[in-house]
């Protein structure tokens, strides 16, 4: 797929990708990577809306999964806002359907 080619295209995903494996070496909760303050990375993990040549631009959500565990925790709106995380466990039944 050519889409998958053109890293351009989500580069702010990969960088953002290499931040959260920095932190993860450095923090040991999904709260203290969520709720990093860092904003002179140039993609930081939670963006503040800001206006860009295709309109506003930040987190609306974060949603982290931990597949071993089967669990998803995620907020709503920019976790720095609002830092109230919702975690959900998906059983096994449920793979099944």
């Amino acid at each position: 797929n050519e889409h998958f080619k053109n890293t351009s295209r989500y580069q702010n995903s990969l960088d953002r990708y290499e931040r959260v494996k920095q932190l993860w070496k450095n923090k040991t909760t999904l709260q203290s990577i969520l709720f990093d303050y860092d904003d002179s990375q140039t993609y930081p993990i939670c963006r503040s809306f800001e206006p860009n040549d295709i309109g506003l631009v930040g987190t609306v959500c974060s949603l982290i999964m931990n597949l071993k565990e089967r669990t998803m925790n995620i907020t709503k709106g920019n976790p720095r806002q609002n830092q109230k995380l919702y975690e959900f466990q998906l059983d096994e039944k449920d793979m099944n359907q």
